[in-house]
């Protein structure tokens, strides 16, 4: 799932990303954290969870901003895309288009996670973006000022997921 950019300036905001937590506020001796209730994804589609109404009837709730300073990690269980010699991919500013025969859904990219660009032929094209829109042979990226290049003939992908990492060290074994 992903998580809302903060917008804003100053070291308190860099690097952090929001979501919201649920807590019931019901009289119930023990006060509980529901998992993630709702959140609004960087297109701006919200996704609201239903269990909740179905597990406390009449609960008494309240939304908990959440901050998390996440890190891009590389998912290792996808192949690498490219680079193909023969026609290259289709480069814009804002999207890159499959030559190769190949189908980015196939390949398990998705709206909302991160595509890692290495090895172009124009190295101000090599970074991490945000995927935004997937259709069989394009990816749209948000955010992005490519080069544009007809024919890449260098160029790699690799898929990726942000995630907070958690300090466990005071955690028991």
């Amino acid at each position: 799932m992903a998580l809302k950019d903060i917008v804003g300036a100053g070291p308190s905001t860099k690097g952090y990303q929001a979501a919201q937590l649920v807590i019931d506020l019901s009289t119930t001796a023990r006060r509980k954290i529901d998992r993630l209730q709702e959140f609004v994804d960087d297109n701006g589609v919200t996704d609201v969870s239903t269990d909740w109404e179905a597990a406390s009837p009449g609960a008494t709730q309240e939304a908990v901003d959440l901050l998390a300073n996440t890190v891009l990690v590389a998912n290792h269980n996808l192949p690498t895309i490219g680079p193909d010699g023969g026609t290259g991919f289709a480069i814009t500013a804002t999207t890159i288009t499959r030559n190769d025969g190949g189908d980015w859904i196939e390949d398990k990219f998705k709206t909302g996670s991160f595509v890692m660009i290495a090895n172009a032929e124009d190295v101000a094209n090599d970074g991490v973006h945000q995927v935004t829109g997937v259709t069989a042979t394009v990816l749209t990226l948000g955010n992005s000022a490519l080069t544009p290049n007809t024919a890449d003939t260098t160029v790699t992908f690799g898929q990726g997921a942000r995630v907070a990492p958690v300090d466990q060290s005071h955690v028991p074994v």
